[in-house]
């Protein structure tokens, strides 16, 4: 039991139940329809598809008032993360909601900070979570810092593209074709894309496939780059139409190519740029700025762009080394809550 001493109401805290499903997404889209001008509020298919039906699973944690009615929600994704060497189990903090009636300034924020508390001492440790993440708007931020010992990796930019300038031709050698899904030509071409020494979530067909899922209403395009000849499959790029970075845009939202086929990633780049012209729309991404899949590019002609946002990690395993936590973690869009 813990209690909120603006209202003098006791508050438990405890995990989250499938039975809360209702009465949890009922709250975030209540808070995130008040704070963000272009939320679209979330169903119950969407939440059965994130909460309950990833292939790497979830921990939450739920507050009741007295009289039983959910008034916090803390959830945590789970990713399985290959680094040093090792597999690891990473929490990617979202949908982190308290009931307006009970929120408090960044002086004194209450029952949002006793939640996450909560989640940290219940969730993180060498045998659990080995890293909690998140990419933290300001607000939540400044609070994360003062209050939960928040690490900030860094001061996220976007990367945008709007020429063709540093773009090569496309290869003739080459095809760029959509595709439903993700088949097992997936898992080899992700062992080819990311070095020992890269620190990578996972990217086999089956977390693709629920990260990406081709159902009714598919916001997401695949595309993939095929030797013509040969037909195999020398990279793949998801994108999507949304609005990010305060206006309509063309995101890249994850992309598996090998350092070495240049040519591919730049056929599927030069294929996504003739969209996003086409729907007068930038195209941008959002990437470690340290990976070999943002040098590449920044050679193509990307070029950075501040947002609001700031990438947090906090190891909590003595294996994982903070310092690498910031330089040799690649992530993308497909890895975080936020398109």
């Amino acid at each position: 039991m813990s209690s909120d001493a603006n209202l003098e109401l006791p508050c438990l805290i405890r995990e989250y139940q499938d039975e809360d499903r209702e009465a949890a997404l009922d709250l975030v889209n209540r808070v995130f329809a008040s704070a963000f001008d272009h939320y679209a509020p979330k169903n119950l298919d969407w939440w059965k598809w994130k909460f309950e039906e990833g292939p790497s699973g979830h921990k939450s944690l739920v507050v009741e008032d007295p009289e039983g009615r959910l008034i916090g929600f803390y959830a945590g994704l789970l990713l399985e993360v290959r680094a040093a060497g090792q597999s690891f189990r990473f929490a990617q903090s979202v949908d982190t909601v308290v009931d307006p009636t009970f929120r408090r300034g960044l002086k004194n924020p209450g029952l949002f900070v006793r939640l996450a508390q909560a989640y940290e001492s219940s969730f993180a440790g060498p045998d659990r979570a080995a890293v909690m993440y998140g990419l933290p708007i300001p607000n939540a931020y400044r609070i994360g810092a003062r209050f939960m010992d928040y690490w900030m990796l860094r001061a996220q930019s976007a990367l945008v593209l709007r020429d063709d300038r540093k773009l090569p031709p496309i290869d003739p050698a080459l095809d760029v074709v959509d595709c439903a899904n993700f088949g097992e030509d997936l898992d080899p071409l992700a062992q080819r894309s990311f070095g020992r020494e890269v620190w990578v979530g996972r990217r086999d067909s089956k977390w693709m496939n629920w990260r990406f899922p081709a159902r009714a209403q598919d916001p997401y395009h695949r595309l993939q780059v095929l030797h013509a000849a040969s037909g195999q499959v020398l990279a793949n790029v998801v994108w999507r139409e949304a609005h990010f970075l305060g206006r309509p845009v063309l995101a890249i939202v994850d992309a598996i190519v090998p350092p070495d086929e240049k040519a591919a990633h730049a056929a599927a780049l030069r294929v996504l740029l003739s969209i996003a012209a086409e729907r007068q729309r930038d195209l941008v991404t959002l990437a470690a700025p340290t990976s070999d899949w943002a040098a590449q590019l920044v050679e193509f002609g990307f070029r950075t762009e501040p947002t609001l946002y700031v990438m947090v990690g906090r190891p909590f395993h003595p294996d994982l080394d903070p310092r690498a936590l910031r330089e040799s973690w690649h992530y993308t869009l497909a890895d975080l809550d936020v398109i």
